[in-house]
C-alpha cells in the first residue's frame, strides 16, 4: 500500500498542523499532540512545538500540565520542551526541569540547551 506523503513531508505536515492548532488554542492541541505521541513517535516533534507555543501563550499553564504528565517520554519531550523556553530566561528553573528527565539523551540535550541558552554574567 502507498501513502499520499513520504514520512519526511508526513512529519512536517503533522508539526505544521499541530503549531497551527497551538496558535489559537494551544492546550488542548498540547493535549492532541500528547495522546498521539502516547501511540506514535512520529508525533513527539508536535507535542515539544505545541508546549513551547503554549509557554510563550501561559507559561504558568503550560509548566502545570508538563509536570502533571505521568513519568515517561512523553512528560521528558514536554520537560525537554519548557527548558528550551525558559533556559535564556530562567537558568535555575531549567535546571530543575532538566535534572528531572529521565532519558538520558534528551536530558544531555535539555543541559546542553541551558548552557548554548544562558544569559552572560
Amino acid at each position: 500500500a502507498s501513502t499520499l506523503l513520504d514520512p519526511d513531508e508526513r512529519a512536517q505536515t503533522i508539526l505544521f498542523l499541530a503549531s497551527v492548532y497551538a496558535r489559537n488554542k494551544p492546550a488542548e492541541a498540547s493535549a492532541w499532540s500528547l495522546e498521539r505521541a502516547t501511540a506514535s513517535p512520529e508525533f513527539e516533534d508536535s507535542l515539544s512545538g505545541s508546549v513551547k507555543i503554549w509557554m510563550t501563550a501561559d507559561s504558568e499553564a503550560a509548566s502545570r500540565w508538563a509536570s502533571s504528565l505521568p513519568i515517561g517520554r512523553t512528560r521528558d519531550i514536554a520537560a525537554l520542551a519548557v527548558v528550551e523556553a525558559i533556559s535564556s530566561k530562567d537558568t535555575d528553573g531549567a535546571k530543575h526541569w532538566a535534572k528531572d528527565i529521565r532519558d538520558a539523551a534528551l536530558r544531555q540535550k535539555a543541559f546542553d540547551t541551558i548552557e548554548r541558552n544562558k544569559p552572560p554574567l
